[in-house]
C-alpha cells in the first residue's frame, strides 16, 4: 500500500498499469483497510487517526509485534507485556 495525501481529487486512466498494482483508489483514510503495519504509520505521518483499539486487535489477530524506533511506543503482543 502506498498512501498519499491530496488536496484534489485526481482520476487514474482506465488503462493504467503498473508492476504489482491491482487497483488504485482514492479514498478517506477512514475508508480504507491497511495491512496492520501500515496503520501506526499512517497515524504518525499525520494521515489518519486511528485508534490505539484497532491497532492493538489488528496486531494481535495476525500475531504482529511492532515497535516505533523512534519513539519507542510498541503494538501488539509487546505492548501489553509492559
Amino acid at each position: 500500500m502506498w498512501a498519499y495525501r491530496s488536496n484534489t481529487s485526481a482520476t487514474a486512466a482506465d488503462d493504467f498499469t503498473g508492476h504489482h498494482i491491482t487497483a488504485v483508489r482514492q479514498i478517506r483514510w477512514d475508508a480504507a483497510q491497511p495491512h496492520p503495519t501500515d496503520i501506526p504509520i499512517l497515524n504518525d505521518a499525520g494521515a489518519a487517526a486511528y485508534p490505539r483499539a484497532l491497532i492493538e486487535d489488528q496486531m494481535a489477530r495476525e500475531q504482529i509485534m511492532m515497535a516505533n524506533v523512534l519513539t519507542g511506543e510498541t503494538f501488539g503482543a509487546a505492548s501489553s507485556r509492559r
